[in-house]
C-alpha cells in the first residue's frame, strides 16, 4: 500500500512540474503594434478671438508601436515610436473649413508600463517622457464673420462694431521642430496566447510647443491606440 501512495505522489509532482514551471517563464519582449484615433483638447480661440492653429485641427489619425523589455510579470520598460497626422483645419470664427492644411507629429518615447493584475485580462497604467518632432502647413483661407466685435469693449474710442467683415488670410508653413514630450495613459492588454494578445487604451499627450511663436500653444491631444502585442524572444524565469 505505501507503494501505491509513493507513486501516486510522485505521479503527481511529475505531472505538476511543467504547469509550474509553465507559470514561471515569460518572454523577454513584447511588441506593441496598432492604430489611433486622435482628439485634440484645447481651447480654439485666443484672447483677442484669433484661432489657435493646433487645437482647431479636426479629428486624427496615427500609428502607434512600442517596444518593452519584460522586467517581472507586471512591470514593464520600453520605447514607442508613434506618427500623428491632423488634416482639416476649421476656423472657429466662420462655418468654413480648410482640407488643405494639415499638422504631423512624430514621437519618440521611453515609458514604464505596470500591469495591475497579470491575467489573461490585465488592467495597466503606462507613461513616458520623451521628444516629439512637429511640422504643419495652413492653406490660405476666406473668413467671413458677422457681428464683429473688436475688443476692448470697455474702452468706447476702440470699441468698434461691424455687421460684416471679410478677412483673407494669407497661409504659412510651420517647419520642423523638436519639443519635449510626455504621455501618461491606461489600458488592458488581452491574452490569446503565449505570444499573441490584443491591447487598448487611451492615452493623454502634451508636446511642450508653447513657444512656438505661430502656435502659441502646447500640442495638447488625445489618442486611443488598439491594435496587437507579440510577444517574441527566448522565455526567462519570473
Amino acid at each position: 500500500m505505501r507503494a501505491y501512495k509513493s507513486i501516486f505522489i510522485i505521479a503527481i509532482v511529475v505531472l505538476g512540474i511543467p504547469q509550474i514551471v509553465k507559470a514561471q517563464f515569460q518572454k523577454k519582449f513584447t511588441i506593441d503594434v496598432g492604430v489611433s484615433p486622435l482628439i485634440p483638447s484645447q481651447q480654439a480661440l485666443r484672447s483677442d478671438r484669433t484661432p489657435y492653429l493646433f487645437s482647431n485641427f479636426q479629428f486624427g489619425y496615427g500609428l502607434y508601436s512600442n517596444l518593452l523589455y519584460n522586467i517581472s510579470r507586471k512591470l514593464s520598460v520600453g520605447a514607442s515610436i508613434n506618427i500623428s497626422t491632423f488634416r482639416s483645419w476649421k476656423d472657429p470664427r466662420t462655418e468654413g473649413g480648410n482640407d488643405q492644411s494639415y499638422f504631423n507629429i512624430y514621437n519618440f518615447a521611453p515609458n514604464v508600463k505596470y500591469k495591475i493584475v497579470s491575467k489573461k485580462i490585465s488592467p495597466f497604467v503606462i507613461g513616458g517622457v520623451g521628444l516629439s518632432v512637429y511640422h504643419s502647413k495652413r492653406a490660405q483661407s476666406t473668413v467671413l464673420l458677422r457681428d464683429f466685435y473688436s475688443i476692448d469693449f470697455t474702452d468706447p474710442v476702440n470699441f468698434v462694431s461691424i455687421d460684416q467683415v471679410l478677412i483673407r488670410e494669407p497661409g504659412f508653413e510651420v517647419k520642423p521642430k523638436a519639443a519635449f514630450s510626455v504621455m501618461a495613459g491606461a489600458g488592458i492588454d488581452v491574452k490569446i496566447s503565449e505570444s499573441l494578445g490584443i491591447t487598448a487604451m487611451a492615452c493623454y499627450n502634451v508636446s511642450f510647443a508653447s513657444g512656438n511663436a505661430v502656435i502659441d500653444q502646447n500640442l495638447n491631444y488625445l489618442s486611443f491606440p488598439i491594435g496587437v502585442n507579440l510577444s517574441i524572444g527566448k522565455s526567462k524565469t519570473l
